[in-house]
């Protein structure tokens, strides 16, 4: 592919990336005016982190990917949009670690809590008795 048309493709795939973004996060932020707020209502209800949940979301695509790789084929969704959701989850993975990057110490120990709590359940009953 020559510099031209591979140029061309990519203004074309963030066009339709943008219009994909617009579209999903309507039915994701439900109105919203946070675009993240999927994932940090998801991690609230999960007890997660919002990366956390987002790196489930992110998987799913690279998954399918992997498996067009493997098989040649895909089963429900063109592989294009396969990789156009997996850029822009990576563009929603970022903006989650940019918005709090500010707050790393923080949400370091609130992830070794939780990590703690999960390994070690007979420490959460002892406490409560």
């Amino acid at each position: 592919m020559d510099n031209d048309v591979f140029y061309k493709f990519i203004n074309d795939l963030f066009k339709e990336r943008i219009e994909v973004m617009k579209s999903k996060g309507i039915e994701y932020t439900k109105g919203n005016k946070d675009k993240l707020a999927n994932f940090k209502e998801i991690a609230q209800l999960l007890g997660l982190t919002p990366l956390q949940v987002w790196s489930v979301y992110f998987f799913k695509h690279i998954t399918s990917i992997l498996n067009y790789v493997r098989e040649g084929k895909v089963h429900s969704e063109p592989i294009r949009s396969r990789f156009v959701d997996a850029i822009n989850y990576l563009e929603l993975g970022l903006a989650l670690i940019e918005e709090v990057k500010d707050y790393q110490p923080e949400i370091a120990k609130l992830q070794t809590k939780l990590i703690k709590d999960i390994c070690s359940p007979k420490e959460i009953f002892e406490e409560e008795t």
